[in-house]
């Protein structure tokens, strides 16, 4: 005659209240749960989406501040070359460097509003 008992694993239930308060303290210290993985993830992948949607911003007003620092360029250097000829005029050649001042004359600058030469 062959006996067959069964042989179960206690479950928490039948643990005494203090060894059952350890083991879940033990098993939940372990790791982490699906909903705060996927909750971690899409905290992250809204932040991502933030940075990704602000790129284009950020480079249009880069390009807008280099536009306006090369015209800032050019402008300082028109006006320091008129204002370096006005200093350089006496009262008698004044009358002549106003006319040469006010003759038309094509400046060349590179994109950053540096004087090509």
């Amino acid at each position: 005659m062959i006996l067959r008992t069964r042989h179960t694993l206690p479950s928490p239930h039948r643990l005494p209240p203090a060894v059952a308060a350890a083991s879940r303290a033990q098993a939940s210290a372990a790791g982490f749960t699906l909903a705060e993985v996927l909750f971690s993830m899409a905290i992250f992948a809204f932040a991502v989406l933030i940075l990704v949607g602000s790129l284009p911003n950020g480079l249009a007003s880069m390009q807008s501040a280099r536009a306006r620092s090369a015209e800032v360029r050019i402008l300082h250097h028109v006006t320091s070359v008129y204002q370096s000829e006005l200093d350089r005029a006496t009262a008698q050649s004044l009358p002549t460097v106003l006319q040469q001042l006010s003759r038309e004359a094509t400046l060349y600058f590179d994109a950053a509003g540096d004087p090509v030469r």
